[in-house]
């Protein structure tokens, strides 16, 4: 587990902003708050989930709901699960979960496979 700040990769930074953008449209308001986030992993299982950090700058936004978006990507015989969460009106996680797959670390899913779930 890491607890180190670093900037989140473009392939990262492209699915979050494909979640937030075809998710609910509530989720759209989460968008600005991309804008200097930084991540650390938090699951020593070897998925790529990760805590996500927001700038102190934005403020937060009024959601109910914990989970703001939920995607998956299925191949052969394997599904990978995306998760954005928040807390207090902040993005807070990047869950990863997968069905399938026995290798780690694995791979995140191209948007191009992502279905919305949630």
């Amino acid at each position: 587990m890491s607890t180190d700040l670093r900037v989140p990769t473009p392939h990262e930074m492209e699915l979050f902003r494909w979640m937030l953008v075809h998710g609910k449209p509530e989720a759209m308001a989460f968008l600005p708050q991309l804008e200097g986030i930084l991540v650390s992993t938090y699951c020593e299982c070897g998925c790529p989930s990760l805590t996500l950090s927001v700038r102190t700058e934005h403020p937060p936004v009024p959601f109910a709901k914990q989970i703001i978006v939920e995607a998956a990507s299925e191949r052969e015989s394997s599904c990978i699960g995306l998760m954005l969460w928040t807390e207090g009106g902040k993005l807070a996680d990047f869950e990863v979960w997968e069905a399938g797959i026995d290798e780690r670390p694995y791979e995140l899913p191209d948007t191009e496979t992502l279905r919305i779930t949630g």
